[in-house]
Order: C-alpha cells, then sequence, then structure tokens
C-alpha cells in the first residue's frame, strides 16, 4: 500500500514539476517567425534560434553589398537590403515549416526554454540557392 501512495506522491511531484518547468520562459529577442502571444510552452511548441549575421552573410544581394562597397543609404544599396530581407524572410519561414517550430528567435533571445539552432539549416538552403545560380 505504501508502494502505491510512494508513486502516487512522486507523480504528483512530477506533474507540479511540469507545471512550473515554464514560468521562467521569457522571449527577449527579436522574433523572426511566429507570433510571440501565441506561443505555449505548456504544449512544447518547438522553438528555434538563428545568428542572423551568419545567415546574411549567405544572402546574394548581402554579398553584392558588402563586396562591391554599395553605399546603404544610396538607392541601389537600400534595394539590396530590400532583397535580401525579403530572401531573409522566405527562408527563414521555409526552415520553419521543415522543423515545425512555432518561433524562430535571434540567438539568445528566450530563455528558459529548449532551443534548437537554425542557423546552419538556413545557410545550407542559401548555400544550395547560391550554387544553383
Amino acid at each position: 500500500m505504501n508502494s502505491i501512495i510512494d508513486l502516487g506522491f512522486a507523480a504528483a511531484l512530477l506533474l507540479i514539476g511540469l507545471d512550473c518547468a515554464h514560468e521562467g520562459v521569457s522571449i527577449t529577442g527579436r522574433v523572426f517567425y511566429g507570433n510571440e502571444s501565441q506561443f505555449d510552452p505548456d504544449r512544447g511548441d518547438p522553438v528555434g534560434t538563428i545568428r542572423s549575421k551568419d545567415v546574411y552573410l549567405h544572402i546574394a544581394p548581402y554579398i553584392e553589398l558588402i563586396e562591391k562597397g554599395v553605399d546603404k543609404e544610396s538607392a541601389r544599396g537600400k534595394q539590396l537590403i530590400r532583397e535580401a530581407t525579403k530572401i531573409f524572410k522566405r527562408e527563414i519561414t521555409k526552415v520553419a515549416q521543415v522543423t515545425h517550430s512555432a518561433l524562430i528567435v535571434e540567438e539568445g533571445g528566450i530563455r528558459g526554454y529548449p532551443v534548437r539552432d537554425l542557423t546552419p539549416l538556413v545557410i545550407k538552403h542559401l548555400v544550395a540557392q547560391l550554387k544553383a545560380g
């Protein structure tokens, strides 16, 4: 009888621990994909992180901007930044859908919750595009 009570008590403690496990979740970084207000840690929603600077270094219009030294404030510079941003958002969305991520945030932008670094996956997609021409 004691072992049944002990198991019940242990199960209750485990459930209490699970309920409290995500109380300390805070999103402080930029959210690139998903809706922070619909994110539910208790559902175990998958969250990915990226290092946006690393990603941009693999986007063709951004590479052109840097390599050719185009002034970011010029008409051409602004056009390249718009194109790079469009590609960035498109690739983040693709990776979020493939990985079933509820959110993708800047690296270090979420605390108290497990995350997956998706930077290498986004870069892999971009490199494949660069090679394809």
